[in-house]
């Protein structure tokens, strides 16, 4: 009692000690007094002499306990020490007599946490770190706007746009300061490889508190309106494309409108207010008149391209803050004289700086997320087949561990003992999943999100510190009911049956846990179904357009032009790219298929529009564009060369916008409408099969096609689609060569259209590869959890089965008596599987395509291949319970 707890001994003879020290005090006290006395002085005189040497007896006290108190403490710490370092010497030696036991755990250790550390090191980079380098990004914001754009429109969330609006941001209270970033644009100097840069505010660097690690940032008074351009490079591109020189700085780079002049060298690792890796900030203003022209920035509200960032003051709220900005952008339209395309919905929305928690997180983004539950899930799968495992070994254990606790060792130190064990197996279990963390992780990475730059090769600290986390709880979980149910045991129990039967509560343990694993893995393999079937549909859905061979060329002109300037010198380079050998056929549009669609409103001569939630797609085209695309023509005409611009209005219309324009009658030779000017009756001529190049997903791909030539007022001069019969990468140079050659094309962007349906497919191409992983990583470690369950059941029950056969039990019966035990428990979890699956699953459809997120198919296919599992997990114990002799286990027992 006194050495396990010693606080309460000192309680308890705290009278005795204070008793013991005024008796020494008294006679040290009194030797004083006889010294001075006989030295001469008084008893009186020697008594003050003596108290005044000694002081007061109770600051000695408090000091004696000071004393005593510290060197408990020590003492209770350093005999904590001494008992644990017995304890891991102990377990360490228990652990190395059964290496098969431990290295078994410490893999599923290491499966389960790698998983969870390369899991957390993508949700840390995407929704709790920063970008590096920003000072305060807590402060941060972007401001977009939400709402319809246009008569008819969706409502979406997107950005401000244009320059006046963002400056206008400046008169809401709450907002601090602002910068706005411009487009990203491809690095045009040909004598490099290809790279990033993006147009930024003069007082972004500024805005950002960013520091420069060579030279110096561009500020304000370098972005101008035909200013000396300059140029902000990345520490990457520093290294990479200069060698890491010293002297870049004033070294230029030529983006195809003319020479930047380097000023400055970003620090390590910054990517500006994005994840995504940038090589080169070039000034907006500047840069975007010497492209675009400068109209932008001249009062008008009508250019796009542009977004705000702002830093807001921590005393306001960020509804606030939404608040005051649309106000300030309101105030400024009307100050316009133009509430411009905002509708009645429309509102200003401040979301963080990290966009991947905010309304425009891509799919990907969101897939993450799962994944990261599912990592989670595959953790608690391995904690729970560990916990079968050390129930397994402590039951063998049981005689052992009653002579203990009989001979008075403590039930806390014998649970200890287990949980210690635990802890050191997921120690060494983390070692391991830290190195499969750094060796999957880079592939997970960039198989995820490709267009994040990830600076730091490995992992970061955060990670090594949540695997040290992660490693702690799956120990402490694994160990926690093995530990909880023998610090419970009987004693007299185990000693009488001599761990001949398995006790029932260790059976029913062992029985639940088993069919945890089943039902958790069910959770997964119906998320990997579903994206499997989602994968499916993806690749057998008729997309209209034929992307594979199909190319987007944007000319980039040099100088202003106008509209119809523009459109000549498209048509020039189209004609120039329609004589390369392998370029089969070519056409103008306004739009990019899988990329960029122009919404424009269109109803009927009668008045009737698309119902509330349709939106409809211009695509302004030439007459070879439908044999291009592949698009099949159902009835009429397609377009022709003599459909120009002083012909006839004409229009091909979509199969969808076509049955809800006109669900009862023919279309052909009605009269349809649209929004932009001159808003002349273009006769139906043709009706087309429907097309989802604005998105896979879209219920109702609605599109019409005009003549090129008979395009509305507005709309900029295009892009050229090019079907060719060679590779997008070798026949890239020869178009980029042939469309910069001709004069007034500055620049030119090239995009292979199988490439944007490749990025639209990605998510659930992703979601069905790390679902089925992480599935059949479950699947696997709960059918190894059944088998070792199943395995012990058989060789603890040795005794029973073979007083079975004695009594007449043919090998038939004891066969199944071991399957039926095994289907039945993960029937059990399979049937809680799919009942939670049934309720979680609805989550996960907006990340599905085209299959019910119930689809019975899966959940049946789920259960089968678990059921399957099991009966294979079965075969060996049921055949070792088939082959007892009774004879040799009774003379044994």
């Amino acid at each position: 009692m006194r050495e396990r707890f010693p606080g309460l001994r000192r309680i308890l003879r705290v009278g005795l000690w204070r008793k013991e020290l005024d008796d020494e005090l008294a006679f040290h006290h009194g030797a004083t007094v006889e010294e001075l006395m006989e030295s001469g002085l008084s008893r009186e005189a020697a008594e003050a002499e003596a108290n005044s040497r000694f002081g007061s007896r109770a600051g000695y006290r408090r000091a004696i306990e000071r004393i005593d108190r510290r060197a408990a403490i020590a003492q209770a710490w350093e005999h904590r020490l001494d008992v644990t370092a017995a304890s891991i010497k102990y377990a360490v030696r228990r652990l190395r007599r059964a290496p098969v036991f431990s290295v078994g755990i410490i893999l599923t250790f290491a499966l389960g946490i790698g998983a969870n550390a390369t899991m957390f090191s993508i949700i840390d980079r995407l929704f709790l770190t920063p970008p590096p380098h920003i000072a305060e990004p807590e402060t941060i914001r972007r401001v977009l706007i939400h709402g319809s754009i246009g008569r008819g429109a969706l409502a979406e969330t997107h950005e401000i746009g244009n320059y006046p609006d963002i400056l206008d941001l400046s008169r809401a209270t709450g907002i601090k300061d602002l910068t706005m970033v411009g487009p990203t644009i491809e690095l045009g100097d040909p004598g490099l490889n290809q790279g990033i840069g993006q147009l930024v505010a003069g007082d972004f660097f500024e805005f950002l508190g960013v520091r420069p690690s060579l030279g110096r940032f561009f500020g304000p008074e370098d972005d101008q309106i035909g200013g000396s351009a300059v140029a902000v490079i990345s520490d990457h591109l520093w290294r990479t494309w200069f060698g890491g020189a010293d002297d870049v700085i004033g070294q230029t780079l030529d983006f195809g409108d003319g020479p930047y002049r380097v000023v400055g060298v970003a620090p390590p690792g910054f990517s500006g207010a994005d994840l995504a890796p940038i090589d080169v900030w070039v000034p907006l203003r500047l840069t975007w008149a010497r492209m675009q022209g400068p109209e932008c920035f001249d009062g008008r509200r009508g250019c796009g391209g542009m977004s705000a960032i702002v830093r807001i003051d921590p005393a306001y709220s960020d509804a606030q803050v939404e608040s005051q900005a649309w106000a300030a952008i309101l105030a400024g339209r009307e100050a316009a004289g133009s509430r411009g395309p905002f509708q009645d919905d429309s509102r200003a929305v401040v979301t963080p700086l990290l966009t991947a928690r905010g309304p425009q997180a891509s799919q990907e983004s969101k897939v993450a997320i799962w994944l990261a539950g599912i990592s989670l899930v595959v953790l608690l799968i391995a904690c729970s087949n560990i916990a079968n495992l050390i129930i397994a070994r402590l039951s063998r254990e049981r005689r052992e561990s009653a002579v203990r606790l009989a001979i008075g060792s403590s039930r806390r130190r014998l649970a200890g003992q287990v949980v210690l064990e635990s802890l050191i197996l997921s120690m060494i279990g983390a070692v391991a999943g830290y190195f499969i963390a750094q060796w999957g992780g880079t592939a997970l990475r960039t198989l995820l999100l490709p267009e994040l730059g990830w600076e730091v090769p490995g992992l970061a600290r955060r990670t090594v510190y949540f695997t040290l986390l992660a490693a702690t709880f799956a120990g402490l979980l694994a160990a926690l009911v093995p530990a909880a149910h023998f610090s419970r045991s009987s004693v007299g129990e185990a000693l009488k049956s001599g761990g001949r039967t398995m006790a029932m509560p260790i059976a029913r343990m062992r029985s639940t846990l088993t069919a945890v694993q089943a039902g958790l893995s069910v959770l997964l393999l119906v998320g990997a179904g579903l994206f499997v079937r989602s994968v499916q549909n993806v690749q057998t859905v008729d997309l209209g357009v034929e992307p594979e061979g199909l190319l987007a060329v944007a000319p980039i002109v040099e100088e202003e032009m106008s509209r119809q300037e523009e459109g000549r010198l498209i048509g020039q380079v189209m004609a120039e790219l329609e004589r390369l050998p392998s370029v089969e056929a070519a056409s103008r549009d306004l739009s990019v298929p899988f990329a960029l669609r122009a919404i424009v409103p269109a109803w009927t001569a009668d008045g009737d529009s698309l119902p509330p939630g349709y939106e409809a797609g211009l695509h302004a085209v030439d007459p070879d564009y439908f044999g291009l695309s592949g698009l099949q023509l159902l009835r009429g005409r397609g377009l022709r060369p003599d459909d120009s611009a002083t012909a006839p209005r004409v229009v091909v219309v979509s199969e969808s916008l076509a049955r809800l324009l006109w669900p009862s009658e023919d279309p052909l030779g009605d009269c349809l409408i649209m929004l932009l000017p001159p808003r002349d009756c273009m006769e139906v001529i043709g009706v087309v099969a429907d097309s989802r190049e604005a998105a896979l997903d879209a219920t109702q791909p609605i599109n019409y096609y005009v003549p090129f030539e008979q395009r509305p007022a507005g709309p900029p001069g295009g892009v050229i689609l090019i079907r060719t019969s060679t590779p997008a990468s070798l026949i890239t140079p020869d178009v980029r060569a042939v469309a910069t050659s001709i004069r007034g094309v500055s620049r030119v962007e090239i995009i292979p259209v199988a490439d944007l349906v490749d990025r639209q497919t990605r998510s659930w191409r992703l979601g069905a590869s790390l679902f089925t992983i992480f599935g059949l990583l479950a699947l696997i470690v709960a059918g190894v959890g059944l088998y070792s369950a199943l395995a012990y059941g058989v060789a603890q029950r040795m005794f029973e089965l073979g007083i079975r056969s004695a009594l007449g039990a043919r090998r038939k019966q004891l066969t199944a008596l071991v399957f039926k035990e095994g289907l039945v428990l993960t029937g059990v979890g399979i049937l809680a599987g799919l009942l939670a699956a049934y309720f979680l699953t609805p989550r996960i459809e907006d990340l599905l395509f085209e299959v019910s997120p119930r689809d019975p198919l899966t959940l049946a296919g789920v259960a089968i291949t678990l059921l399957v599992v099991a009966g294979v997990a079965c075969i060996l114990p049921a055949r070792r319970a088939a082959r007892v002799d009774p004879g040799v286990v009774l003379r044994a027992e």
